[in-house]
């Protein structure tokens, strides 16, 4: 090894052995040390060149292995070659390192190392470095396990907002963890299932507050992220917390598999969510079984069941064109459950002034909405006749009747729809249809139901407060009597009472209060559910409320011009 100094820095120097000359194609190796200090130079040319010396004599001794004749090394090495050699007695140690003991080395300073030990010594002082730094790495590992488990065996009293923090931190893990692992999941259609099975399940294990279920899961948590056991008295509000973030858990995921992309909480679900989770028990078991579908994707698979084999192929096709039509106007996106009566009602309206040739003429590159506009307000423009008109309601009636039967949907939206008078097509119908599945859900998920910022300008606005007044228990009560708005609006203390040891509403046309009918005089069963969430406990406190001078149900509902409480609620 050779230093050379080219004013900018000093350059370390290895000759090749001329044997091995043709296999680098170059007679040296040159290496720039970044340094102008010649000692600095001299401990940086040993590091710099220790791997390329040891590859050379790699090289060396299966270039010996190779000669026939045992030959000295000092024999295939010509006199410019002594150079490679010399780096290796060049340096010797500068102190007598014999004495020390392992621990002493290995606490030595590298930099000191370097400068102060020949590449024997040099060796050895990595080597014992090394294994005293596993050494302390494995003691420093021990030293935080027995900490951890000292923590993980301790006893803490956690308030309730500690315990809602830990299970909230736990939720947001536990649904990054799912979502990555959803990715790469085969039978998302099983998943859902499972899903939807075990939030019912953790519902109604909530509502009965047995909350011991959650146990394993929040102590595996405890465990891995090193907390202490929760004492007993903290632990009832540790055990509600992670089991409402179960819950919120199960529920986030759940909607995702159904295509809802959304942000989590920001915090846990409050412990009013019993309430809404009551409320939906009667609405599960109504919930869709078969996976959503598009009206475009129900006709595919209509045309492809057994009883249609004998169809011809035209056939088939004539129904695809038709409903693919149909589902453009519609919403081509929508998926069948979806589709409600109103919808179906508009479309019958609508179909009369689809183009006869749409697509060509003055329809050509315009969008079937786009040509119906202008079919409209321009009467020369051809239309179906009455008798295609006619099997396009026909066909789309059977599609539905079919989706109903397979159980895509539950009810069957299109035995709401009127069929106008051939020459009033044209008109809206303005029949009331009944709130679907979805709708209801909807209602029942508001901040009204699930927390709201306050009872002024805040009701819709998410937040943890619950005002049971008109505005929470009047849907509640339509939803479970069938009673009309303004029947229930109308209601007086003394129209909640027991009649033959049942709670009964009484609805009718007394002290000022109307009936649609002589038939709508009726006593109304209170419903479990109404019972169960406090309805009776809301009626007794207006009785005790002295504000109340009108002794009405909800006095906060006031007359309209056409004498009717309703108004309010129906906005």
């Amino acid at each position: 090894m050779k230093l050379y100094n080219r004013e900018t820095s000093y350059y370390t120097i290895i000759t090749i052995p001329k044997c091995l000359v043709s296999k680098y194609g170059k007679k040296q190796i040159w290496r720039s040390l970044n340094t102008k200090d010649y000692k600095l130079a001299k401990l940086r040319a040993e590091l710099e060149t220790m791997s390329i010396r040891r590859k050379l004599l790699n090289d060396l001794n299966k270039q010996k292995e190779k000669t026939s004749k045992a030959l000295d090394f000092a024999q295939i090495l010509d006199d410019d070659d002594d150079d490679f050699f010399e780096d290796d007695i060049d340096i010797k140690d500068t102190v007598d390192f014999s004495h020390y003991t392992e621990e002493e080395f290995a606490k030595l300073d590298d930099f000191y190392a370097m400068a102060n030990m020949s590449h024997q010594t040099y060796e050895k002082f990595k080597e014992i470095k090394k294994r005293y730094r596993q050494q302390q790495k494995i003691q420093k590992a021990l030293e935080k396990e027995k900490a951890d488990n000292q923590i993980r065996s301790s006893i803490y009293d956690y308030d309730e907002q500690q315990a809602e923090d830990l299970a909230y931190n736990w939720l947001i893990n536990k649904i990054e963890d799912e979502k990555d692992r959803l990715k790469t999941s085969k039978n998302l259609s099983d998943d859902k299932r499972l899903y939807r099975e075990n939030l019912s399940f953790y519902e109604t294990k909530y509502i009965n507050n047995e909350y011991s279920i959650i146990d394993d899961e929040m102590n595996l948590y405890l465990f891995e992220d090193i907390y202490p056991k929760p004492s007993q008295n903290s632990l009832f509000d540790m055990r509600n917390a992670f089991m409402r973030a179960k819950i919120q858990f199960l529920r986030y995921i759940y909607e995702y598999l159904n295509g809802v992309r959304r942000e989590v909480e920001p915090e846990l679900i409050d412990r009013i969510y019993e309430n809404q989770i009551i409320i939906n028990e009667t609405l599960k078991s109504r919930k869709p079984q078969k996976p959503d579908m598009t009206l475009s994707e129900i006709v595919e698979a209509y045309n492809q069941t057994p009883s249609r084999d004998n169809t011809s192929k035209e056939t088939k096709e004539r129904v695809a064109s038709k409903m693919n039509l149909l589902a453009d106007i519609i919403g081509k996106d929508k998926v069948i459950r979806q589709i409600t009566a109103d919808d179906l009602q508009e479309l019958v309206y609508t179909i009369p002034f689809i183009p006869s040739r749409f697509g060509s003429g003055k329809t050509a590159n315009k969008t079937i909405l786009q040509a119906i506009k202008m079919a409209k307000v321009d009467e020369t423009l051809p239309r179906l006749s009455i008798k295609t008109q006619n099997d396009y309601i026909q066909t789309l009636s059977s599609i539905f009747m079919w989706a109903k039967k397979k159980k895509f949907i539950d009810e069957n939206p299109f035995d709401e729809v009127e069929m106008p008078a051939q020459d009033i097509r044209d008109k809206q119908g303005d029949k009331y249809l009944s709130f679907s599945i979805t709708q209801l859900q909807a209602i029942f998920n508001t901040p009204v139901y699930r927390g709201c910022m306050n009872n002024k300008l805040g009701r819709m606005t998410p937040g943890k407060k619950i005002y049971r007044d008109a505005y929470f228990w009047v849907p509640l009560i339509s939803l479970y009597s069938g009673a009309r708005l303004n029947e229930i609006c109308q209601l007086s203390l003394d129209d909640v009472r027991i009649k033959e040891g049942i709670n009964i509403i009484h609805i009718s046309n007394v002290e000022g209060k109307k009936v649609k009918t002589s038939a709508g005089h009726r006593d109304l069963p209170i419903h479990p559910v109404l019972l169960k969430l406090g309805f009776l406990g809301y009626v007794e406190q207006q009785r005790k409320d002295k504000n109340n001078k009108s002794k009405r149900l909800f006095p906060e509902l006031k007359l309209n011009s056409r004498n009717e409480y309703s108004a309010g609620m129906s906005k």
